[in-house]
């Protein structure tokens, strides 16, 4: 948990209690001591290396029908359907489509910061009156924080360190005043390949092939000293920190260091205990599954292992929690089953170049939508938990670690943070993850003692159970 900010697939943080992994029946009988399970589906990323090369122009053509029946089936409803807006490619797209086959005026959705790095509410409300959509601008600054994020660590029926899911809490409560579904853009990065790290794959090939070994570390290195520490969402020298830190590591570490909390196991190691096994933990079963798949191509390893584990561990818990905490069901018409196959057949250079990423959705925003959303950057959706940290939560966030006391060394945690907010190092990710499991640990212990002051639905659905 603390080196990926969400649980292994399967487990939930509570001992003995265990999860339906994604694409997984559990079958069980009254009377039956024996849980019987089996995989009914799963994603078959290889299909795409070992077919005939597809033309790029079919391709693109066809998955633009997938997605146009996809988000069809996905409006589907008895009740009107929203839209959350992010202004990003991937929920832009599905405005420009849904608006289309919609019937009715569409609700769109967006949240507004303060900070330039994170906010996208203008783009956001630009398109909106684009698609002349009834919109609606959430600003984060209006709302109590300490209350906003004691409603939403409380609702977590699992351990969560994916600090956006404060922002999509508050998205998703305010939306669902308004309507009772709407569609999200979740899955469109894992799926056509909008991560960074992606990119940084390809990168490194061609540094490790270009440059001698005695260079390949010390360029990078020197540039990363120079560069200043930053609060932003997305730097530049994190970016670099994170690439010399897996860059000699085999793909499956490698790729799971740079989208991790910290690159720096030891640190987790040391607040955990010398006995814990990170490595066997961490990395044995995902290789195992990638071997399994057959895929060569190392940005189809990449998306395949994010898909596996980042999608449904981080991304889909954290949605699925926020969205059902408040009533709200949210559909995401990128992993419906139709452009899951239709996935599968577009090469890897179709997805992510050496700078490019999402390629071929790009190229679908450039025909679909106005110019500044297909050439925007990726910015991530986040609140400023850097600055948060630092300041207005710094004694909840430590006083909230110190119930951990017995489960990790608080000390060593403590020690990380003073250097956090001293600026020596960016470990707002680890810090997060610490106070956000600490927050869960509280709420699951007085859950089970009768001593919580307002119980979470989703622990009290499990109590029940």
């Amino acid at each position: 948990y603390f080196f990926n900010e969400y649980c292994p697939i399967g487990t939930t943080g509570l001992h003995g209690i265990r999860s339906v992994k994604p694409g997984e029946i559990v079958d069980w009988a009254q009377g039956d001591y024996q849980v019987k399970k089996k995989n009914y589906w799963s994603w078959n990323l290889a299909k795409c290396e070992y077919e005939s090369k597809p033309t790029y122009g079919p391709i693109k053509e066809k998955l633009v029908s997938h997605l146009e029946q996809s988000i069809q089936q996905e409006l589907i409803s008895d009740v009107p359907v929203g839209i959350f807006l992010s202004g990003g490619i991937d929920s832009s797209l599905l405005l420009a489509l849904a608006s289309q086959k919609s019937t009715s005026k569409l609700k769109t959705f967006s949240v507004g910061f303060e900070e330039a790095d994170l906010d996208e509410s203008n783009q956001a409300q630009n398109l909106a009156h684009y698609y002349q959509t009834e919109h609606t601008t959430i600003l984060f600054k209006d709302y109590d924080h300490d209350a906003l994020i004691d409603r939403a660590l409380n609702d977590l029926d699992i351990p969560l360190g994916d600090s956006s899911y404060i922002p999509s809490y508050l998205l998703c409560e305010i939306a669902s005043q308004d309507v009772k579904c709407v569609l999200g853009g979740d899955g469109g990065d894992e799926l056509f390949g909008g991560y960074p790290t992606y990119n940084a794959h390809k990168i490194l090939q061609l540094y490790e092939s270009l440059l001698p070994q005695a260079l390949r570390g010390f360029l990078l290195k020197r540039l990363s000293q120079r560069l200043p520490a930053s609060s932003s969402n997305i730097n530049t020298k994190m970016k670099i920190d994170r690439f010399l830190a897996g860059r000699s590591m085999p793909l499956v570490q490698r790729h799971l260091t740079w989208m991790s909390t910290t690159y720096d196991t030891d640190s987790i190691v040391s607040l955990i205990g010398s006995d814990a096994s990170v490595n066997s933990d961490l990395f044995g079963d995902i290789e195992a599954v990638l071997t399994e798949s057959n895929i060569k191509d190392v940005v189809n390893a990449a998306q395949f292992i994010d898909f596996m584990t980042y999608l449904p561990g981080s991304i889909h818990a954290k949605m699925d929690c926020a969205s059902m905490s408040n009533g709200l069901e949210v559909r995401s018409p990128f992993v419906n089953q139709i452009i899951l196959e239709s996935a599968t057949s577009i090469i890897s250079n179709y997805r992510v170049g050496l700078r490019g990423s999402k390629k071929i959705l790009r190229d679908l925003a450039k025909e679909l939508l106005p110019t500044e959303v297909w050439r925007r950057p990726k910015r991530g959706f986040n609140f400023p938990v850097t600055k948060m940290l630092q300041t207005t939560l710094k004694e909840r966030a430590l006083a909230s670690i110190q119930s951990l006391d017995t489960i990790i060394d608080v000390k060593a945690l403590e020690k990380t943070f003073e250097l956090f907010c001293d600026g020596q190092g960016d470990h707002r990710k680890l810090l997060w993850s610490a106070f956000a499991f600490a927050e869960w640990h509280q709420n699951i212990q007085h859950a089970f003692s009768g001593d919580r002051k307002r119980p979470s639905k989703a622990v009290a659905e499990v109590i029940c159970s």
